[in-house]
């Protein structure tokens, strides 16, 4: 199919944008130093965009959609319940806690001005890397930056895929998984790719330096889990006795590394399955289109086992993403259900389940409505209870402090997000 029709001069084959997740609608934007309105219309890899006194016409935005929306946050929300620790963070993604109360954040940087051209055509997409990831940490009252040179990418699809995840031992080691957005051999398209570890886990260290330890993007290229086409976007880890543990949203599994980095098993892979299709497409009523899974948070919980967050694929199914519950020997069950957009989960201080949902109304609704949801999961009874919802604009990652205090990352698909804190209403 084809965007907003031929006669724009931008017709973009849809192997280039993916399925349309908004209608196009009107919004107010910075656009070259102003405020202007422009027409948007949002799919799943790109937006594109119309300025009415811009002669060049429909542009292509490598972008996110996040960033249309602090105006919407502006006009429909009062002061939102928590507080706002930093708001410097370079698309900030997941959190994690130390031992000693310092809150590590993942930054996943703003790409970089090594580039290549992905596609065919007389727009092909770009894709960029560079060095401008960053490990940060926050401190009595203090944003720090502790690494600012890891790897980042500006992917074919408009992403940005760095730092995703950061996890802090008990004797305070850092590591960190880095993301990719795409297979693992176009990696080797960029030149002097000298040092670029998209798709690693990488250790931080105390000086700021850090160091590769396993290629886990390159597992999806020779072993492909689930079968499917052949990508990798490492997302969430946990260090664990013998290694590491890593969803794969690319992939579609959740894999085990060994602590040197040589071995890569699969622990489990997340199936597919069929959603009805949104009626926008114009298919036959009743036509069902595939919904790949993509696991994003993972966390270990008390009793050994791996929780697994689904965000699914589009048509981003409301009520459809579920959390995995998945034992050291593989064996996946469903352990809660009926969220929407999963990008994060953890345990608080009871032992009950947090899930954290990026867009609650589904991508597909962000434009009427881009809040996320941090949600409560009771361990005895499954009760899911909203904790917050007014505020969080694509929030990304969730770590539990002291007395059930809620650290997050919020508008954190956008250069200046947040880290947040928010006292959790429940005894």
């Amino acid at each position: 199919g084809y965007l907003f029709g031929e006669d724009t001069g931008m017709a973009q084959p849809f192997y280039a944008v993916g399925y349309p997740i908004t209608e196009a609608y009107w919004a107010e934007v910075r656009v070259g130093g102003t405020t202007k309105w422009v027409l948007i219309q949002c799919f799943e890899r790109r937006c594109l965009t119309y300025t009415p006194d811009n002669s060049a016409g429909w542009q292509v935005e490598a972008g996110n959609v996040g960033q249309h929306y602090y105006r919407w946050l502006q006009e429909h929300d009062d002061t939102p319940p928590f507080d706002e620790l930093a708001d410097d963070l370079l698309q900030a993604r997941g959190l994690a806690r130390s031992a000693n109360g310092v809150v590590y954040i993942a930054e996943a940087g703003t790409g970089g001005d090594n580039c290549i051209e992905v596609g065919e055509g007389e727009d092909p997409s770009e894709a960029c890397v560079g060095f401008t990831g960053r490990i940060s940490l926050w401190m009595d009252g203090v944003h720090t930056v502790i690494a600012d040179d890891l790897p980042s990418i500006l992917t074919p699809i408009g992403d940005i895929s760095g730092p995703q995840d950061v996890f802090a031992t008990a004797e305070g080691d850092i590591f960190a998984i880095i993301g990719l957005g795409g297979p693992p051999e176009m990696r080797a398209l960029f030149p002097d790719d000298e040092g670029l570890h998209l798709g690693w886990i990488v250790q931080v260290h105390d000086d700021g330096s850090w160091t590769p330890i396993a290629d886990v993007s390159a597992y999806e290229g020779t072993e492909n889990p689930d079968g499917g086409p052949i990508d990798s976007n490492p997302y969430s880890l946990v260090v664990v006795e013998d290694g590491f543990v890593v969803s794969d949203a690319g992939g579609n599994a959740l894999l085990w590394v060994s602590a040197d980095g040589m071995m890569i098993e699969t622990l489990a892979v997340f199936e597919t399955r069929m959603a009805p299709a949104p009626p926008f497409l114009g298919l036959p009523d009743g036509t069902m289109i595939p919904m790949e899974a993509v696991p994003t948070g993972v966390v270990e919980g008390s009793d050994g086992a791996y929780y697994v967050g689904e965000l699914t694929g589009f048509p981003f199914q409301q009520g459809a993403a579920r959390v995995w519950r998945v034992e050291a020997d593989g064996t996946a069950t469903v352990y809660a259900e009926g969220f929407t957009n999963i990008i994060d989960v953890a345990f608080d201080d009871d032992g009950d389940l947090l899930v954290l949902e990026i867009v609650a109304a589904s991508l597909l609704g962000a434009e009427q409505d881009p809040r996320g949801r941090l949600i409560h999961v009771d361990k005895d009874t499954m009760e899911h209870t909203v904790l917050l919802h007014d505020g969080l604009v694509f929030p990304a990652g969730v770590a539990v402090g002291a007395g059930n205090t809620i650290y997050m990352t919020n508008f954190a698909v956008m250069p200046n997000a947040q880290l947040i804190v928010f006292e959790s209403p429940l005894p």
